[in-house]
């Protein structure tokens, strides 16, 4: 066996040339081709195996925690650890994307194909909106608890505000469901009920974080976030509730 690049002999086995330094490439047979690709093969299969039991094992996990928050949300709220801040902030993304989606169905609904909100206006622009509200309230949260002369990590506070508003998604998921069907009253209490539960939410956070009795209160603090929310919404708010009020009149 000669070195395919300056020609000389290689010894049995050699990987590269003593003489050149190349690379032998003459062991890159077919058939030894075929066993890589077919080794490739069964290592990206494992890896995709093992990426579907962990999204299983998160599912599951998640559904146990969302069974806590609902049957006993005010246990679970005050057991819930730092670890699970990924549970607290699915249940939050739920009602992030589920309030907007409720409406938009309800309004095409209700409105019977005379008022026309694309898409994009009536679902992903709210979606957007919603989630920027809820990344500003919790560092009002978390800013106002280190106030209170509390100790404590942001994904605490992800996992406690997310584990009591647990109630909050599954009320609005509901919402949903009941929408689709044409259920339209019971539906809009449903959605103002998880609204509710979202301020109780908030209040119930503080007072449970609430560790000194020198720093802020836990009803002002509670106060100062509802004036907050208050404006946050009128000020990024005000377009989608402008061209609301436009569809409106156009009906």
């Amino acid at each position: 066996m000669n070195c395919q690049e300056c020609g000389k002999e290689l010894e049995e086995g050699a990987k590269f040339c003593v003489h050149c330094g190349a690379k032998n490439t003459s062991d890159e047979s077919p058939a030894n081709n075929a066993v890589k690709t077919e080794e490739e093969l069964a290592a990206t299969a494992t890896a995709s195996s093992a990426s579907a039991n962990n999204a299983l094992n998160v599912v599951t996990s998640y559904l146990d925690f969302a069974k806590k928050a609902v049957l006993t949300p005010t246990d679970a709220g005050a057991a819930v650890s730092k670890n699970e801040w990924l549970f607290g902030l699915i249940s939050l993304v739920l009602f992030v994307l589920f309030l907007p989606l409720t409406f938009f169905t309800y309004i095409s609904r209700v409105s019977m194909g005379f008022i026309q909100v694309s898409f994009m206006e009536g679902f992903v622009q709210p979606v957007i909106l919603l989630a920027l509200l809820f990344g500003v309230l919790l560092v009002i949260m978390f800013g106002l608890l280190k106030a209170m002369g509390t100790e404590i990590s942001f994904q605490k506070l992800i996992a406690l505000f997310g584990s009591i508003n647990t109630i909050s998604a599954g009320l609005m998921i509901v919402a949903f469901l009941l929408t689709l069907v044409n259920i339209l009253s019971l539906s809009l209490f449903l959605i103002l009920l998880s609204t509710f539960s979202l301020f109780a939410g908030i209040i119930y956070s503080y007072y449970q974080l609430n560790q000194s009795n020198k720093g802020m209160d836990p009803f002002h603090a509670s106060l100062i976030t509802f004036v907050a929310i208050i404006i946050i919404i009128n000020l990024i708010g005000e377009s989608i509730l402008r061209e609301m009020i436009q569809q409106f009149s156009l009906f």
